[in-house]
């Protein structure tokens, strides 16, 4: 594979999506690979890192992301200020052997909560407590509100963010810098002065990266105004967004359908404005406010969930796939990567910078219809509305097959027709061209749950 990844950037020809430094468009397909759970030997974590970067590579994925405040690769892991040199050459072999698969890495720098230590909320589940930044254990701090507030905290995290450019900075293909994983849900106030003032200082020491800033999930109401005032922060150049199917969310469309949902939270970040890049950096599946991996994932062998959040952000405008958070309890227990490489066969050859896709949605009896209309394609991603996690898991009854559906290209606003179309099933993996050139209606093959159509304008 290619050892020598161009650097990722916005843009400049469209700034809602990505481009190699050379400007080649950029899809981000992948997962979240954060860390390995219940291991401690650096055998079995770089084991299991390199499994997993291999499956996604090995079908058709180019992006993941990585948390290196987890105690697999947390060089701050003894006294705070003090960095670990065995836990950065962790690092440096989980960053070679991305480059080695052909993958670009968004890391993440830090993702505790408080300054305890807080029992996990469910085996595996990452520790949020960091107790070694309190000041009777070395630390610079009393409190969170001190940690966010105190100027011997920043000048600590300024001189991490330091420490870290001088050693990775150089490496194109770790390509997005993240502050704090959910920074919202920490305890403490200031939080939100210290991301302008670490954004800042973030892309002053990888001025040729992409940096940003992500919060919690987006399923409860009071989450909109968060939203709101961090995705135009100066130097948040990607407006990412977290959102699960969390049934305590007060919103309803947290559980509701999971393509609804999901498309549903780039539509979202879009309509407060952001211009930038939207990616559903976060999304799956989980028991209500957050309290276990989803009960259902085991009766998912189709990888129904799985396909809904890959596809769903994509077709509503997002720049690259949906990034799933259960990657080893649900994704690999299940062998479910091929669906990796379906999401990239329906993209395949498109070029998101020349078509300037605008997106569509339209609602009928038979089909929710997510869609993008570029200057010279139309890409649809139609979902049967009948079909949900609550049918297929809850009520066990299996997606009907639709057969004879035809839908109306001019209330997709293609009224000129189509040149050409054909249609991708990607639980099939089978093409299917029309037999002939649609004026109005396009008749579509027979499928379950999902359909790609892809139309020459």
């Amino acid at each position: 594979m290619n050892r020598n990844l161009p650097a990722l950037r916005v843009s400049p020809k469209d700034g809602r999506y990505l481009e190699t430094e050379d400007g080649t468009p950029f899809i981000p397909i992948g997962l979240n690979l954060c860390f390995p759970r219940f291991v401690e030997d650096e055998g079995e974590i770089l084991g299991k890192m390199k499994k997993w970067m291999g499956s996604l590579a090995a079908h058709g994925g180019n992006f993941f992301r990585l948390w290196l405040s987890h105690p697999a690769f947390d060089v701050e892991c003894v006294q705070s200020g003090v960095y670990e040199e065995g836990k950065a050459r962790r690092i440096d072999a989980v960053f070679a052997m991305a480059a080695e698969a052909g993958l670009y890495v968004n890391v993440c720098l830090e993702h505790f909560r408080s300054l305890d230590t807080p029992p996990p909320a469910f085996p595996g589940a990452a520790s949020f407590g960091k107790p070694l930044h309190h000041r009777k254990n070395g630390g610079a701090a009393e409190t969170m509100t001190e940690f966010w507030r105190g100027a011997e905290s920043r000048s600590r995290f300024k001189k991490k963010i330091a420490w870290m450019a001088a050693r990775w900075g150089a490496l194109k293909h770790v390509a997005v810098w993240e502050l704090w994983n959910e920074v919202n849900a920490v305890e403490g106030e200031g939080y939100e002065a210290w991301t302008v003032e670490m954004l800042a200082e973030l892309k002053r020491c990888f001025p040729q990266r992409i940096t940003m800033q992500s919060l919690g999930g987006w399923e409860t109401l009071r989450e909109k105004d968060t939203y709101a005032r961090f995705l135009p922060m100066a130097h948040n150049d990607l407006s990412v967004v977290h959102r699960y199917l969390n049934e305590g969310g007060d919103r309803e469309v947290a559980g509701g359908p999971i393509d609804v949902l999901a498309a549903g939270a780039v539509r979202d970040a879009r309509s407060l404005g952001t211009t930038r890049p939207i990616l559903h950096g976060e999304g799956g599946a989980v028991e209500p406010h957050h309290a276990a991996r989803f009960r259902h994932y085991e009766a998912d062998r189709d990888g129904a969930i799985l396909h809904d959040v890959l596809f769903a952000p994509f077709f509503a405008g997002a720049a690259g796939s949906g990034q799933i958070w259960h990657w080893d309890f649900y994704v690999d227990s299940l062998s479910l990567w091929p669906h990796f490489a379906r999401f990239a066969e329906a993209i395949k050859g498109v070029d998101p910078l020349e078509e300037r896709f605008e997106p569509r949605f339209v609602e009928t009896a038979t089909l929710r219809i997510h869609g993008l209309l570029g200057k010279k394609t139309a890409l649809l991603w139609l979902r049967d509305p009948a079909n949900d996690w609550r049918t297929e898991f809850e009520k066990k009854i299996a997606p009907a097959v639709l057969a004879g559906v035809e839908i109306d290209l001019a209330a997709l606003g293609l009224s000129g027709g189509a040149k050409a179309a054909e249609c991708y099933d990607p639980w099939k993996h089978v093409w299917t061209a029309s037999d002939k050139v649609p004026e109005k209606n396009l008749r579509l093959p027979s499928f379950q749950r999902s359909l790609v159509v892809r139309i020459a304008r």
